[in-house]
């Protein structure tokens, strides 16, 4: 028996995981970056429109943690206060750009979804984030630690490269550091060069 086109698409978006998906109200629009490049700022703008229902938490990290990811996509639906399926569900992690499997993992389970990419000079967005990363250590050292236990497996974390408390009073020898782990293929906690990297962030 020969199928028709229409009759083999039919049946290829009927499996049982792409119906799951549908009985899910997942978000229709992400803000994936960058950090330090008006993210929030954007989401609570759009988040005035009374068709825009934003995630109940910026940063989720749905998608870019293997931790979060491995709650699955029921936890992730249930982030949104409850409202009209009609409605957009927002969601803005700007560590999504940065997460090579994010991207996989977002074409996989949110294929229609639209992206949101925000990019700002390399050189600004670095010193900012460096100036964020002092005031918030400043304020509580263990600040990152908690973040990244909140967020992150221990492998994960443990794949982090450590700061110095050098570098909180040296914005060269920061970049400087990271750009050799940069080189060796690394990825350094709190980042101030590598989530400037827009070119391969967007080709995935």
């Amino acid at each position: 028996m020969h199928w028709r086109w229409p009759e083999l698409r039919w049946m290829r978006t009927q499996t049982p995981e792409r119906g799951r998906r549908a009985r899910l109200a997942l978000p229709g629009a992400l803000i994936i970056g960058a950090q330090k490049s008006g993210t929030s700022a954007l989401a609570a703008y759009l988040a005035q429109h009374p068709r825009v229902l934003l995630a109940k938490q910026k940063e989720l990290e749905f998608f870019g943690s293997d931790l979060r990811y491995g709650y699955g996509l029921d936890w992730y639906a249930d982030q949104w206060p409850d409202g009209s399926r009609r409605l957009i569900r927002l969601e803005a992690s700007p560590q999504y750009m940065i997460v090579p499997r994010a991207a996989a993992r977002i074409r996989c389970d949110l294929p229609e979804v639209r992206l949101i990419a925000l990019v700002r000079d390399p050189a600004e967005r670095a010193y900012s984030a460096w100036q964020m990363y002092r005031r918030q250590l400043a304020e509580d050292p263990l600040f990152y630690r908690k973040l990244i236990g909140a967020h992150y497996t221990a492998e994960e974390a443990a794949a982090l490269v450590r700061r110095t408390a050098e570098e909180l009073d040296d914005f060269w020898l920061a970049v400087r550091r990271e750009a050799f782990c940069i080189e060796r293929g690394e990825t350094m906690e709190w980042s101030v060069v590598e989530l400037g990297l827009y070119g391969p962030q967007l080709q995935r």
